[in-house]
């Protein structure tokens, strides 16, 4: 549903949904609630698509699958409590280190990729610390991915990722240096003050 330009098309977009959810049971995966409290409203209008969508939740037409952070969860039902009694929430905890690796490997090989296991151990320790608001296995896969797409775009895909290929992923999405997050390589420290006057100062 993004992408939308004119009042009213959000809403004749969530018309079709459930004319086609009338037709065969549907399960509308949205990427995050909290979001969908805003979006598509304004001033003069200030009702988002979760409130398009509610009255659709609560008379069964859909079934929604929908990922939201603890504090956004009670934003949300502060905001619209009758969202309480058509969503049901299922809190899952971060798998452990060795699970997480593991349906990480399995990623990897659907993306026609891998890694070595020392370098996503690595690489999920990075995860854990840079990217705070994801939880594992979220957080590994996100940017192993965000890891090989780099190297799709380089034309560089034919080779497994290395840890390298996730630190610079990560100074790409962090604006950090790539050799400050790297604890393999001596740091530059003249190298590092300048990078700071550049881009701080």
């Amino acid at each position: 549903l993004s992408g939308q330009r004119w009042i009213g098309e959000l809403e004749q977009r969530v018309q079709l949904l459930a004319r086609a959810a009338e037709i065969r049971p549907l399960v509308w995966v949205l990427p995050d609630l909290h979001d969908a409290l805003t979006a598509g409203a304004y001033h003069e209008r200030p009702r988002g698509l979760l409130d398009l969508v509610l009255p659709f939740l609560e008379r069964g037409q859909l079934v929604l699958l929908t990922e939201i952070q603890p504090l956004a969860w009670g934003a949300v039902l502060q905001a619209r409590p009758r969202v309480r009694a058509v969503l049901y929430p299922v809190r899952l905890e971060p798998l452990e280190a060795n699970e997480t690796v593991d349906l990480a490997r399995s990623q990897l090989e659907r993306l026609g990729s891998g890694m070595a296991d020392a370098d996503l151990v690595e690489t999920l320790a990075l995860a854990d610390h840079y990217l705070p608001g994801l939880a594992a296995p979220g957080n590994l896969i996100r940017l192993l991915r965000a890891s090989h797409r780099r190297l799709v775009e380089k034309g560089d895909q034919d080779r497994e990722l290395v840890l390298r290929d996730a630190i610079e992923t990560l100074a790409d999405a962090t604006g950090l240096p790539a050799d400050l997050l790297d604890d393999g390589r001596r740091l530059d420290l003249a190298g590092l003050r300048a990078f700071f006057e550049r881009n701080v100062l």
